[in-house]
């Protein structure tokens, strides 16, 4: 017997529907405030019926603000979506959205989008960022407009019969661990989704600005303060500064060797 799911919203809407009411349309600006929302008394509510419907609410995972790609069209208005052929999943509210915008929806399983896609069968389709990467849905869907139409959670939910039996002290530590669980999904969602939202020449400035600081912070690890730098180090990686040293000293040579090269054969600098 089943005893938890981490499902989708839409799937969970078919036995709680009132958490349908978190994917209404342009309701969220992004992922954290939609958190709050879940994380309040909007929650608590889908909570208690999701109890009528013997579950447990236990978190509401993160499943991404949604974003509409084409294959040649970019959508600036709403006016943009009139009668685009664009796949949803079997979720009543999605396709309810994008008919009231003029456009022409359908459901179709995720894992047949990208060959109906390629065949002409939809010439749009809308996910959240990093579904579109990971499955390179990009690739074919060229034109990427950043709609933040809608919202979803990915609720993980336990049956309840199994969770009026487990001991106070259980329930507390599930409890707990779904809690840590459910903000480091979060975290991991948000950091991913942001990242693909960033325009390219920001990307590159980052790695710029993160190749100077990986250089700065090397040097500064075998010129003094070496005991501050040491210290910072550890205490991102989490380790002692013995393992951190230890670990560090065959970098420690190279860069010294290095040094030792450009101090002796300045010309090496300009290559």
């Amino acid at each position: 017997m089943i005893q938890m799911t981490a499902n989708s919203q839409w799937a969970t809407g078919q036995i709680v529907p009132e958490i349908n009411a978190i994917g209404l349309p342009f309701l969220f600006a992004d992922a954290p405030t939609a958190w709050r929302v879940l994380d309040g008394d909007a929650g608590a509510m889908i909570d208690e019926k999701a109890q009528a419907a013997g579950l447990e609410g236990l978190a509401f995972r993160d499943n991404g603000i949604r974003h509409v790609s084409h294959m040649s069209k970019s959508i600036a208005t709403p006016a943009d979506l009139a009668g685009m052929k664009i796949r949803t999943p079997p979720d009543d509210m999605t396709i309810a959205i994008f008919t009231a915008l003029g456009a022409n929806p359908a459901p179709l399983a995720f894992a047949e989008l990208p060959t109906a896609l390629q065949s002409g069968v939809f010439g749009g389709q809308e996910n959240p960022m990093t579904n579109i990467y990971s499955s390179k849905i990009h690739e074919i869907t060229k034109c990427i407009s950043l709609t933040g139409h809608k919202s979803e959670s990915a609720p993980l939910l336990a049956s309840l019969a199994w969770w009026s039996s487990l001991s106070p002290e259980n329930r507390g530590c599930v409890q707990k661990s779904a809690t840590a669980a459910m903000w480091y999904q979060r975290g991991l969602s948000w950091e991913a989704s942001s990242a693909l939202m960033e325009p390219p020449e920001a990307v590159a400035f980052a790695l710029l600005i993160g190749a100077f600081f990986h250089r700065d912070l090397s040097i500064g690890l075998y010129t003094p303060p070496v005991g501050t730098t040491l210290f910072i180090s550890s205490a991102i990686a989490r380790t002692g500064i013995g393992e951190t040293t230890r670990a560090l000293l065959p970098f420690y040579l190279a860069a010294i060797l290095v040094l030792l090269a450009f101090s002796y054969i300045p010309a090496l600098t300009i290559y």
